[in-house]
Parts: C-alpha cells; sequence; structure tokens
C-alpha cells in the first residue's frame, strides 16, 4: 500500500519517508497525480491597428488631451483587466516620458546656465554693445 499523504511505501502501517499512518487503496507501482492549481489566464486579447491611432491621437485633444492621456496610460499600467500589450505599452510609455523630461530639463538647464555665463562675461556684453550701436 501507498501513503496517503506522500505516496511513500507503507510498512507496519506506517509511512517510510514521512511517518504518517494513513493508506489510501491505491495498489503498490500507482500514485496518484497531484492536483494542479488553476490560475487565470491574463487578458490577451489582441489589440487592433486602428485602436492603437486612437489611442495615440487622445493626446491631440486641445486642453485637456494630455491630462487624459497620462490618466490613461497611468490606468492602463496599474490595472488587469485591458490586453497584456496595453499594459506592457503604458508602461513602456511612461518610462520613456519620464526619462525625455529628465533629458529635456537638463538641456533647458545648460541652455539657461550658458546664457547667463554669457550675459556676465564683460567681453560679450562688450561686444553686445558695440553690435547694438552699429545696427542703429
Amino acid at each position: 500500500m501507498r501513503c496517503a499523504n506522500c505516496g511513500g511505501e507503507m510498512i507496519d502501517g506506517k509511512c517510510v519517508v514521512c511517518g504518517n499512518g494513513s493508506q489510501t487503496s491505491v495498489p503498490n507501482g500507482y500514485m496518484q497525480q497531484p492536483q494542479m492549481p488553476s490560475f487565470e489566464k491574463p487578458y490577451s486579447r489582441t489589440v487592433s491597428i486602428p485602436a492603437w491611432v486612437g489611442r495615440q491621437f487622445i493626446s491631440w485633444i486641445p486642453v485637456v488631451g494630455g491630462i487624459v492621456y497620462l490618466i490613461m496610460l497611468i490606468v492602463w499600467a496599474c490595472s488587469d483587466k485591458f490586453e497584456l500589450t496595453s499594459k506592457n505599452w503604458a508602461i513602456a510609455t511612461i518610462i520613456v516620458t519620464v526619462i525625455k523630461i529628465i533629458v529635456g530639463a537638463l538641456i533647458m538647464v545648460g541652455f539657461i546656465a550658458l546664457l547667463v555665463h554669457a550675459v556676465n562675461d564683460p567681453e560679450f556684453r562688450n561686444e553686445f554693445e558695440n553690435f547694438y550701436y552699429y545696427t542703429y
């Protein structure tokens, strides 16, 4: 006989593997297959090309388009009710947008620093005044 707990061999009413005393009526050499837990598949419907194009044009709506687009991306990135491709696209779009904002801010800060340095440079100021004098 086999153990009901682990399927090991039973000798004198005890399992040699786990020490449990309960038996199954399954003959030696046959074990029952363990039941696998059931998992729900993620929502995996494909997204059509017109749907992708429509999603891109949402941000073009005047005044509220950018806000609606950002909210839409956050909802898709955090929710499991939408297609897996939409979720991955939303996460990737948020990451790329954050990188664009950081790079744009760094370029803006560098440009402003360059202008401040140029305006505070006496030689540049002298050249600018001469240029202004000769043009008028």
